[in-house]
């Protein structure tokens, strides 16, 4: 059996596919499509999250080294969290679950120096989100308590 991983021009894993036929002509296909494609024997389905290919090779994505101070600040906005290590201009968001309304977007942007530094004015449960490419995408929830 084979599986097909179907990727983009920088590499990002967009379909993976098991085939269980002849693997030649699902492979004329995807090559007549115009899709660029790796193809490795194996059992199980690569994971998108945790691969992408460099080199015309799977490679595994790597795992951002992102420090967090803490996970409980209280609120008021003088107490902060501060997450450090991320790649420079990695994008990050923070997002708070507001009961009755649901999750909303607090902030998002670009960490210049790879550190990020927040507070919360009130009690919440919210999660920091990072991503850069190739690493695999960063969240922590962090709780704000009063």
């Amino acid at each position: 059996m084979s599986v097909f991983c179907i990727y983009d021009a920088s590499g990002r894993i967009i379909q993976t596919s098991k085939v269980y036929d002849p693997p030649k002509t699902y492979e004329s296909s995807i090559r007549d499509l115009g899709h660029k494609f790796v193809k490795q024997d194996r059992s199980t389905l690569v994971s998108m999250d945790h691969f992408y290919v460099g080199r015309r090779k799977l490679r595994e994505r790597p795992i951002m080294p992102i420090d967090v101070s803490r996970k409980v600040i209280k609120a008021g906005g003088r107490d902060t969290v501060v997450l450090t290590g991320a790649p420079k201009k990695a994008a990050y968001c923070f997002d708070v679950n507001i009961p009755g309304i649901g999750i909303q977007n607090v902030q998002s942007g670009d960490l210049p120096d790879g550190e990020l530094e927040i507070g919360m004015d009130m009690p919440c449960l919210f999660t920091v989100r990072i991503s850069h490419w190739p690493y695999q995408d960063f969240a922590q929830e962090i709780e704000a308590v009063a």
